[in-house]
């Protein structure tokens, strides 16, 4: 039985299988995490492009008022992006207009962009029922008066993106 153990083959193949095992966890690994950015990274393109796209909804618009009068307008905003949530605040908190019943946590709402801010922090938030958002605020304006802020928050549900990388893993 000794002699097996020190045959040179056994030897050679045990190692080959250590190496080859060690290479393909290190790649798994790689991938894995080059997936991930890769997807938080789109997420936030997404969601910075929606910010700009509101923001331009509201230079058309001249008062809180007529903002609120068409909810439609914003629900649209939404339309086609699964999982994507629209809030907008008045400059002391007020919540204005929102596209679903979700309520996004203070923290997300007293980190904003400024106005002239083209990238914007993106949060990721957790919420009880387990449920995962990559959440964005910035400021935009009613109109063309810097005196009629808005606040935009814009939260992406990505439970589903997370499962399946969870899954990949």
């Amino acid at each position: 039985m000794a002699a097996v153990t020190r045959s040179l083959t056994v030897r050679l193949s045990l190692l080959f299988m250590l190496v080859s095992l060690t290479i393909l966890s290190a790649m798994g690994l790689f991938l894995h995490h080059a997936l991930s950015q890769q997807v938080t990274l789109r997420d936030a393109q997404d969601l910075n492009g929606k910010i700009e796209l509101v923001r331009h909804t509201l230079v058309d618009i001249d008062s809180l008022v007529t903002m609120q009068r068409f909810p439609q307008r914003w629900r649209e905003i939404v339309v086609g992006h699964h999982g994507l949530h629209l809030a907008l605040y008045s400059a002391d908190g007020a919540l204005l207009v929102s596209s679903s019943e979700l309520r996004l946590p203070e923290a997300v709402l007293h980190s904003p962009g400024s106005e002239t801010s083209q990238n914007f922090p993106v949060i990721e938030w957790k919420q009880a029922s387990d449920r995962r958002f990559r959440v964005v605020s910035a400021w935009g304006r009613l109109g063309k008066s810097p005196q009629k802020q808005v606040l935009i928050a814009l939260a992406l549900d990505v439970s589903e993106e997370l499962k399946l990388l969870a899954a990949y893993r």
